[in-house]
C-alpha cells in the first residue's frame, strides 16, 4: 500500500510505520505531510527565484502547475485568499496564471472584481477554465441578449451581445452591474 505524501521511504522506514503503535503513525504521517509541504513551498520559491531571470521570468508549464497547486492548496476554496495571494505573484507569472487552464474562469472574476456573481452566473464560470476567457465566456443570458466575460489585453471586459456581435463593451469594477443596467435600460 502506497502511504500518501511519502514517495521517498524505503522499505525500512515503511516497515518501522506499518510496526509502531498508531499515535507514532499519526505523528510520523503529519510530519510527512509537513515534508511534502516544505517542498512544495521550496518548488514555488525555486520557481520564483533568481533561476527564472535567466529565462525572461515566465515559468515553465511544470513549475507553473506547481506554483498554481501551491496556491490552490493554500487557499481552499476562500477566493478572497486566492486573489490575494495571486496578487503577491510576479506580473509574469500571474498573466500566465490567468490565461492557463490551472485555475477557472470564476478564481480569474473573482480576482479581477473581488465579487461574487450571482449563483447561477458563478457556476457557468467554475465549468470553464481560465484559457478560455480569450474567447469570452457567457455568464448571463436576458431575454435575447448575453453577458459575456473576457480577458483582452490583461484586463477584464464585460461585454453585451446580442449573438452576433458585441453591443457594448465595459471595464472597471462595476462592469457587470453596468452591463445589467444596459439589458434593463434596452428592454
Amino acid at each position: 500500500m502506497n502511504l500518501p505524501c511519502i514517495t521517498f521511504m524505503d522499505r525500512i522506514v515503511r516497515a518501522f510505520y506499518w510496526h509502531s503503535p498508531a499515535t507514532m503513525r499519526h505523528s510520523f504521517h503529519r510530519q510527512a505531510q509537513e515534508a511534502q509541504y516544505r517542498f512544495t513551498k521550496y518548488k514555488v520559491t525555486r520557481a520564483l527565484s533568481l533561476d527564472m531571470h535567466d529565462r525572461e521570468k515566465v515559468p515553465t508549464y511544470r513549475e507553473l502547475a506547481g506554483i498554481a497547486e501551491h496556491l490552490l492548496e493554500r487557499a481552499d476554496e476562500d477566493e478572497s485568499l486566492l486573489a490575494r495571494e495571486l496578487d503577491l505573484l510576479e506580473p509574469e507569472i500571474r498573466r500566465e496564471l490567468l490565461q492557463s487552464d490551472f485555475l477557472n474562469a470564476y478564481q480569474v472574476y473573482y480576482y479581477f472584481f473581488r465579487e461574487a456573481p450571482g449563483d447561477l452566473e458563478r457556476e457557468r464560470l467554475i465549468l470553464q477554465p481560465a484559457s478560455a476567457l480569450v474567447h469570452g465566456v457567457m455568464i448571463a443570458e436576458l431575454e435575447l441578449l448575453e453577458i459575456i466575460f473576457r480577458v483582452e489585453d490583461d484586463r477584464p471586459v464585460i461585454s453585451v451581445s446580442d449573438g452576433e456581435q458585441f453591443l457594448v463593451n465595459y471595464r472597471g469594477k462595476d462592469a457587470y452591474r453596468r452591463a445589467l443596467r444596459f439589458i434593463d435600460d434596452a428592454l
